[in-house]
């Protein structure tokens, strides 16, 4: 779930199931997570967020961090570039 509150800040959040490492037993880890993200600009965003536990195997609480680098592949301009060119064709 993503929800934007302005331009540059967005709300998100995620519900989770994960597979247990522990085999004997039946509970799967499961979580609800929420937090934001703030875009500063097209190649970065940095993010924050709450994960808790909804059942007994999941860790009850984590605190998370992130950032996001995004660049721009030369192959992917390329590629347009040949496919416009064979598209006329």
């Amino acid at each position: 779930m993503e929800y934007e509150i302005s331009e540059a800040l967005d709300l998100v959040g995620n519900i989770g199931v994960e597979t247990n490492k522990d085999r004997a037993s039946d509970t799967p880890p499961a979580f609800l997570l929420g937090g934001i993200v703030s875009i500063f600009s097209n190649h970065l965003a940095v993010d924050f967020g709450v994960r808790y536990r909804l059942t007994k195997p999941e860790t009850d609480w984590a605190f998370l961090a992130g950032i996001t680098l995004r660049f721009y592949c030369a192959l992917n301009g390329i590629r347009k570039i040949l496919h416009n060119n064979v598209s006329r064709s």
